[in-house]
C-alpha cells in the first residue's frame, strides 16, 4: 500500500462495474415500488457489495457507502428494521467493523483521530439532552422514543472518524470526491426533471425543487450549497486529467443549475459566503472569475430568483403584528432570534431538553404554532444551552480546522483545494445554520463529515513525527534489538 506522504496518484481508484449497475437498478426498483420488498431487495444488493469490497480492500467499503448513501432516501419513512434501529445506523456499524480491519499506520481509535472526540462529546451532550426532556415532560414522547430520535442525529457524524481511518492514502480520497461529484450531479438532475412533474405530494413548495437529498427546498438548497464551495475550488486546482475536471465542472453546474431552482435564499448566502472566502484564499485570477460572475449575473440568473432575493430585504417592524407584511417565513424567523435571549435564559447552560423548543416557542410564534427552530444556533442554545453549543462550536471547529491545515501545508494542488474548499464548505455552513437546521440534517452533512475526517487524517499524515504516538506493539517491536548483518 503506498505511503500516505506520498503524491497521490491523479487514476482513482475503480470500484467493480457491476456495484454501479446493481445501485442504478436499485434505485429504479425502489423509486417505482416504493414497497419495503424493493428495499429489501437493495439492501441485499447493498450488503452483496458491501462484502465484496471488504474482501478486496476494507477500506473501499466508504466508497460503497458514498454511491448508496442517496438511494437511503428513497425508502419509507415509516418502519424500521427493530425499534430504533434503521438502515443508516446499520450501515454506520457495518462501516466501523471495515475500519478495524484496515491495516495502515494509523493507531487505532481514539489514538490520534482529531475528529473522534468532538464527536463523543456531541453524542453525550444529545444523550443527556434527552434525558432531561423525559424527566421534565415536556415533548410527552417516552425514553426510548427520545434516544431513538437522538440517536439518529449523532450516528452520522461518526462517519468522519471513520472515513479518517478508511480513506486513508490521498488516491482514495480523491476516488471519494469523484464519486461525490458524480452524486451531485445526480442528484441535481434529478430534482430538475422533477421540478416540471407538478406531484401532488410537492405541490405546498410550489415551483421550488426538491431531490433525493432534501425532499424540501432548503435542505436540498442546503447540500447543494455546501457541494457547490468544494466543487468551485477544487475545478480550479492544478493537478487533475481532463476527464477528472471535466466531471467537477458539470457536477458544478449542474448543482448551480438546481440551486438557483431551490428559491432557497438562505442556501444562497452560504453559497456566496463560501465563495467570497475562496475568492481571497485561493488568489487574485479567483476572485477577477468571481468578480465577473457576479458582473454578469442578471444576465444568467432568471427573474424570478432575483424576485425571491428582492424579497428577504424588508422592514422588520410590527414582526409580532398580526397584520405584518413581512414575509412569513423571514417573520418567523425574525421572532425566533428576538425571543432567542428570553428562551435561552430560563436554562442557560444544559438547556430545557431535547425537541422541547416549539412548545416553548409557541406562546410567541406569530402564527400560534408549536413549530421547531429555523437555525441550528437558536436550536442548541435553548435545548442543548451552552454545553450543546460548545459542542456545536468544536465539531465546526474541527472540520474548519482540517480544512485550513491541509489548504495551508499540503504540497499537492488538489488537496491543498479540497482544503480550502471545506474552509469554505464550514462558512457556507455556518450561515445556513443561521436560518435553518442544516447541521442536524443527515442527507446535508454526511458528504461533509466524509470530507472532513479524510482531511484530517491528511492532516495528521503531514504533522511532525514525534506528535504521533505509536501502534500498540510496534513499539515494542522498534525496542527489541536486531539480529546482525549476516546473523540467522
Amino acid at each position: 500500500m503506498s505511503n500516505p506522504r506520498e503524491a497521490p496518484d491523479l487514476e482513482p481508484v475503480a470500484l467493480p462495474k457491476w456495484i454501479g449497475i446493481s445501485f442504478a437498478a436499485g434505485v429504479a426498483l425502489i423509486a417505482l415500488a416504493r414497497s419495503w420488498s424493493a428495499v429489501y431487495a437493495f439492501v441485499a444488493l447493498l450488503t452483496l457489495a458491501f462484502l465484496s469490497c471488504y474482501r478486496r480492500a476494507p477500506e473501499h467499503t466508504m466508497l460503497v457507502f458514498i454511491v448508496f448513501f442517496p438511494t437511503m432516501m428513497l425508502f419509507p419513512t415509516s418502519g424500521a428494521i427493530l425499534p430504533g434501529i434503521n438502515f443508516e445506523t446499520l450501515v454506520i456499524f457495518a462501516l466501523a467493523f471495515a475500519a478495524s480491519a484496515v491495516r495502515t499506520d494509523v493507531p487505532r481509535f481514539p489514538q490520534s483521530n482529531p475528529m473522534l472526540a468532538p464527536v463523543v462529546f456531541y453524542t453525550c451532550v444529545m444523550v443527556v439532552s434527552g434525558m432531561i426532556s423525559f424527566v421534565t415532560g415536556r415533548t410527552g414522547h417516552g425514553l426510548w422514543d427520545l434516544l431513538s430520535d437522538v440517536k439518529s442525529y449523532v450516528f452520522v457524524p461518526f462517519v468522519a472518524p471513520l472515513a479518517f481511518r478508511l480513506l486513508w492514502t490521498p488516491r482514495l480520497l480523491r476516488s471519494a470526491v469523484n464519486l461525490i461529484a458524480w452524486v451531485t450531479a445526480i442528484v441535481s438532475v434529478h430534482a430538475m426533471l422533477l421540478l416540471p412533474m407538478k406531484l401532488p405530494q410537492f405541490a405546498k413548495f410550489g415551483n421550488r425543487a426538491v431531490g433525493i437529498m432534501g425532499w424540501q427546498p432548503n435542505a436540498l438548497g442546503a447540500f447543494l450549497a455546501l457541494m457547490i464551495v468544494i466543487l468551485f475550488s477544487i475545478v480550479l486546482s492544478g493537478r487533475a486529467t481532463v476527464r477528472q475536471r471535466a466531471l467537477w465542472a458539470s457536477s458544478l453546474v449542474a448543482a448551480g443549475v438546481a440551486l438557483l431552482a431551490t428559491m432557497s435564499r438562505g442556501s444562497w448566502l452560504g453559497a456566496l459566503a463560501g465563495l467570497c472566502y475562496l475568492g481571497v484564499a485561493r488568489g487574485a485570477k479567483v476572485g477577477v472569475l468571481l468578480l465577473l460572475l457576479a458582473i454578469s449575473a442578471v444576465f444568467w440568473i432568471p427573474q424570478e430568483v432575483l424576485d425571491r432575493a428582492e424579497s428577504t430585504v424588508q422592514r422588520d417592524e410590527g414582526v409580532f403584528e398580526r397584520d405584518s407584511t413581512v414575509e412569513p417565513s423571514t417573520r418567523v424567523r425574525l421572532v425566533q432570534w428576538k425571543t432567542l435571549a428570553g428562551l435561552w435564559a430560563g436554562s442557560p447552560l444544559v438547556g430545557h431538553g431535547f425537541r422541547t423548543y416549539g412548545k416553548l416557542f409557541q406562546p410567541y410564534d406569530p402564527y400560534g404554532e408549536a413549530r421547531s427552530a429555523h437555525s441550528s444556533i437558536i436550536e442548541f442554545l435553548v435545548e442543548e444551552g451552552l454545553v450543546g453549543f460548545a459542542a456545536y462550536c468544536w465539531l465546526i471547529g474541527a472540520l474548519g480546522w482540517a480544512g485550513w491545515r491541509v489548504s495551508r501545508t499540503s504540497d499537492d494542488p488538489f488537496l491543498a483545494a479540497l482544503g480550502a474548499g471545506l474552509v469554505a464548505a464550514t462558512i457556507c455552513l455556518v450561515l445556513l445554520d443561521t436560518s435553518g437546521t442544516r447541521f442536524r440534517n443527515v442527507s446535508t452533512m454526511v458528504y461533509i463529515w466524509l470530507l472532513g475526517g479524510a482531511l484530517a487524517r491528511v492532516a495528521w499524515a503531514t504533522s511532525p513525527p514525534p506528535e504521533r504516538r505509536p501502534v500498540a506493539g510496534r513499539a515494542a517491536a522498534a525496542r527489541r534489538p536486531q539480529p546482525a548483518a549476516g546473523r540467522r
